[in-house]
């Protein structure tokens, strides 16, 4: 079996496409990430 096909993959999609395409992917797991942001800025969303 590929490394490509195993149970979970190494990233999590974070739902946003943009941002996941800039991330490779989507965020690293087992890492913690602060996102932030002016009020507006649409971190809720």
């Amino acid at each position: 079996m590929s490394t490509s096909n195993t149970l979970f993959s190494e990233k999590a999609a974070t739902g946003i496409e943009g941002l996941d395409d800039i991330l490779s992917g989507g965020l690293s797991r087992s890492h913690l990430f602060l996102l932030e942001g002016e009020p507006g800025t649409g971190k809720t969303t």
